[in-house]
Order: C-alpha cells, then structure tokens, then sequence
C-alpha cells in the first residue's frame, strides 16, 4: 500500500509573519455548503457568494454548519476568517498542513485539528480536517472534495434527533464520525498484519520484510495521529471548552 498526506507539512517561507498561508499550488478552489437547520427548518445549497453569510450564521436558534471543501483561494478562506472572526493562528493552522491534531480555546469559538481516515483502494489517505465551533455556527475546513461525513448530513436531512439539538451536538457528530471511520482502517490494517506474518512463517522473502517494514510504518504514524487526537477529545470530554 502506499499512502497519501503522510509528514507532508507545509511551512510559510522563514522570515514571514505568524499567521502567513501556505497555499498549495494544487489544492482545489473551494467548494463552500450551507447546511442551516433547525427542528422544523432545513435550507442547504451550495454558497457563491460569501456577503450574506454575515446575515445567516450568527443567527441565535438554528445551527449553521459551513463546510469548506478545498483551500485553493487564499482571498476566500482570508474572507471567511474575517468573516467568523478567526484568529489569525488558527487560520494559519488550517492551510499549513499537517498539523498535530489539537484543540484551541479562542474567545469566539473553539478550534478543532484533526486528521480523516479513508482507503482509496489500497492506498491510505490522511487528510486534515479543520472544526470551528462557535455559539452559533460550526464552520469546517477540509484540503479536498470528498469525506467520510455523509452520514452526518443524512442524519440532519431525514429529521433524526440531530436537528432538534444544538450546534455543539452537530460538531460532536461530525468528530464522532471522523474517529469512527479510524476502526475500519485500523481492521484492515490488522488483518494485513496479520496475514504478512502468517506468510512470513512460511518464508521470509525479502519483499515480504518490506512490506512488514513499510506497514509497520503506516502503524506507527496512525499511533502519532491517534493518540493526540485522544487527548485532544479527551479536553472536550472533560468540560474544558467553552463551546461545547
């Protein structure tokens, strides 16, 4: 298996100014979804322009979740973070890519860095995925189309319990799916193990060591993404956030 997004940090150039973006040349234009719900209300569309946000999210009695599907504009993400007043910080942290998942108190909002799972046949795929949750609005930033939060959406599209909750709840579904998807990944990864050892018993080729060498390494990074991730949920969990 080879992998994709693994220890590909991006840096701003040395000398710039903290809270500089680091745009990737290939990143794709972004592609911005509304999902605006309430127990009895549901709008979602996908959003051009970004002036009538200011009139819809800090909306008191419904949730706003904003997802951001590509950090390709650097004009566009600036505008969204001025628009729900992010900390320059943190903003960087959404376009310097990888960061150590984490979570971040700021006055409007937490910050949420956390890293989605999925297999792309026999590829491993990591991608970073950045969650602002404010008192009104959940704001969510993704390097590409594509995720593993469909369930979510559906969820909130067939009326289930979700609607009828906060935006909090909302931030904690999508959490919650992002790590469940880990457990798939990680079975898999498993039953590879697994079955490289039982071939291993049998003859220790040299391309079978490789292969052990470089699943060993997949594991060992999951373990560096998995454990801050634990740590990270684990403040949240114990009521340090005032968000949530």
């Amino acid at each position: 298996m080879n992998q994709k997004g693994l220890f590909r940090k991006r840096k701003p150039p040395l000398g710039s100014v903290p809270g500089s973006l680091d745009i990737d040349e290939e990143a794709p234009f972004p592609l911005i979804r509304l999902i605006e719900f309430d127990g009895n209300y549901l709008r979602e569309e996908i959003l051009e322009n970004l002036d009538e946000l200011k009139s819809i999210v800090f909306e008191r009695g419904k949730v706003h979740w904003v997802d951001v599907q590509g950090l390709g504009d650097e004009t566009l993400i600036r505008k969204l973070g001025d628009i729900f007043s992010l900390h320059p910080l943190a903003l960087e942290d959404v376009t310097n890519i990888p960061q150590i998942p984490k979570v971040d108190e700021y006055d409007n909002c937490t910050f949420l860095c956390l890293s989605m799972l999925r297999k792309d046949e026999s590829v491993l795929v990591t991608e970073q995925v950045s969650v602002f949750v404010g008192e009104t609005f959940v704001l969510t930033f993704q390097e590409r189309y594509g995720d593993v939060l469909d369930p979510v959406r559906k969820r909130i599209r067939r009326n289930a319990q979700i609607r009828n909750m906060s935006n909090d709840y909302t931030a904690y579904a999508i959490v919650d799916t992002i790590v469940d998807n880990y457990f798939p990944v990680l079975q898999e990864l498993g039953n590879d193990l697994e079955n490289l050892e039982d071939e291993l018993m049998e003859k220790a080729a040299r391309e079978k060591l490789k292969e052990l060498y470089v699943l060993k390494h997949k594991l060992a990074h999951l373990k560096r993404l998995i454990w801050p991730t634990r740590d990270a949920i684990g403040r949240i969990s114990r009521g340090e956030s005032k968000y949530f």
